[in-house]
């Protein structure tokens, strides 16, 4: 089996990737929803919306943010309450790089 291949099944055995598939869901969901050209909304504030909301919803899985329960799931909807998964907090850690916005989980290499 090919690293890449390991690495994918570990994700998935840890919830990882369901935590992904979560935030990238909910934000697209909260960003069509929120949406209206007739207020000035255009393709550049979807992107930067749907971006931001994506950062904030791997955070949120991740309990990267460090928060009780109230807020962590505070300004979500029932929907996404509801359908967040669990992934054991410290398994994906925020690692910010360069200034970008940046996660790596415990089995993954880490810079030094």
């Amino acid at each position: 089996m090919s690293e890449r291949v390991e690495a994918l099944h570990a994700l998935e055995r840890l919830g990882v990737l369901d935590g992904i598939c979560w935030a990238w869901a909910s934000a697209r969901r909260q960003t069509v929803h929120a949406f209206d050209p007739r207020t000035g909304h255009n393709q550049s504030w979807v992107v930067h919306t749907a971006l931001r909301l994506f950062r904030d919803r791997l955070d949120r899985v991740f309990s990267c943010l460090d928060l009780p329960v109230d807020p962590l799931v505070a300004g979500l909807s029932p929907w996404d309450v509801q359908s967040m998964p669990r992934v054991t907090p410290g398994v994906v850690v925020r690692d910010d790089l360069n200034g970008s916005p940046a996660w790596h989980w415990r089995g993954a290499l880490t810079r030094s």
